[in-house]
């Protein structure tokens, strides 16, 4: 198995995508909820595709990326149901 360009490109992608992302765990800032479940749903769907394009190394950073999106989007379904839970309260 050798590596491509394809590869390369995909790996450097995906590596600055992570950095780029993870300001959003621990900033106040969050994606709406679809948006992150979205997110979520597309990064399965390309973490097959790596799987059976035996990308091994893209595969994994994929894994990492879809567990941080899935982080994000458990924060942001948390604050929405703690918002709308304190909003019964006032009404």
């Amino acid at each position: 198995m050798s590596t491509t360009w394809q590869d390369i490109v995909i790996t450097v992608c995906q590596l600055l995508f992570m950095v780029s992302v993870i300001p959003m765990i621990t900033g106040p800032h969050k994606p709406p909820f679809i948006s992150c479940l979205m997110t979520c749903i597309l990064l399965i769907i390309l973490l097959i595709t790596f799987m059976t394009m035996n990308l091994l190394f893209v595969t994994l950073l994929t894994v990492v990326e879809t567990v941080i999106w899935f982080i994000i989007l458990f924060q942001v379904w948390r604050r929405d149901n703690g918002r709308s839970k304190s909003n019964k309260r006032f009404t």
